[in-house]
C-alpha cells in the first residue's frame, strides 16, 4: 500500500512540475508591457541603466516628446541623462489605460497615458498628462523600444492633471 501512495504521488509531482512552466509563463502581451512598467520605474528611480536596457542602441531609433524629437540612441540617451542630472524625487511617473497590440510574434504597440508630476529643483512643480505610444520589437530576445511618441493632453473633467505620489 505504501508503494502505491509513493507512486501516486510521485506521478501528481511530475504533472504538476510539467504542467508550471506554461501556468508561470508570461503571455506575449505581458512581456511586452514589462517594458512599460520598467520605463516608469526607471524616470522615477533615476535609473540609467535601467531606461538604457530598454531601447534598441540604433541610430534608426526614434522618440518624439510635446517639445522635442531625438533621432538616434545616442540623442535620446543625451536627453534621458540631461533630466536624470536632475535627481532623484523630480519625476513621478504613472500610466494608466495602457494597452497592447501586438503587430507580429516580434512586433507590438503599447499606448496609453502617463500622469508626470515633475518638481524641478528651484521651480514650480507641475502636472502633466501625456498620451504615449511605444513601437517595441523583441530583438535577440527582448522586448526594446523603437520608436516613442508623447502628446501633451489637455486636462478637463474627466482628466484631471495627477498629483504626486506619497
Amino acid at each position: 500500500m505504501k508503494s502505491h501512495a509513493t507512486l501516486l504521488f510521485s506521478l501528481v509531482l511530475v504533472l504538476c512540475v510539467s504542467a508550471a512552466p506554461s501556468v508561470m509563463a508570461a503571455s506575449a502581451e505581458e512581456e511586452v508591457l514589462q517594458v512599460e512598467k520598467n520605463w516608469c520605474k526607471a524616470f522615477k528611480n533615476v535609473d540609467m541603466e535601467l531606461m538604457s536596457s530598454l531601447y534598441w542602441n540604433s541610430p534608426k531609433t526614434t522618440e518624439y516628446t510635446p517639445n522635442e524629437s531625438y533621432d538616434g540612441w545616442e540623442a535620446i540617451e543625451t536627453n534621458i541623462k540631461k533630466y536624470f542630472g536632475l535627481g532623484k524625487g523630480v519625476f513621478d511617473w504613472t500610466y494608466f489605460d495602457t494597452q497592447v497590440v501586438m503587430l507580429t510574434d516580434n512586433v507590438a504597440i503599447i499606448s496609453g497615458y502617463h500622469n508626470l508630476f515633475e518638481k524641478p529643483p528651484g521651480g514650480n512643480p507641475y502636472a502633466l498628462i501625456l498620451r504615449f505610444t511605444l513601437v517595441v520589437q523583441k530583438i535577440d530576445g527582448k522586448w526594446l523600444i523603437m520608436h516613442n511618441n508623447e502628446t501633451r493632453v489637455e486636462t478637463g473633467p474627466g482628466r484631471e492633471a495627477p498629483t504626486p505620489a506619497s
